[in-house]
């Protein structure tokens, strides 16, 4: 799964945290956003019809602490492996 983090005026996001998660909430694949925003993540191909949950933290200050404990800044529910690039814009810090 591949796509780019960007902000909501489109400017790249870097060091966004990505993961995807099953139904039943288990870790399928995390990674981060390079500094042009892009991410790819590999997992192992779901089978025909089952659908991930993707969601993206990005630090904020007003928040400190461990990045994983923060809200997702955006979430995109019945994400297919197999399918196009994404773009997904985050709200700013």
């Amino acid at each position: 799964m591949s796509g780019r983090i960007v902000d909501h005026q489109g400017a790249p996001v870097a060091a966004a945290s990505v993961m995807i998660v099953d139904t039943n909430g288990a870790l399928v694949a995390r990674g981060f956003s390079g500094r042009d925003g892009d991410f790819r993540l590999l997992a192992a191909r779901p089978a025909d019809g089952v659908e991930w949950s993707l969601a993206v933290r990005i630090s904020d200050r007003d928040h400190p602490g461990p990045l994983f404990d923060q809200a997702p800044a955006a979430t995109v529910d019945h994400v297919r492996g197999d399918g196009p690039p994404l773009t997904i814009v985050v709200r700013g810090n």
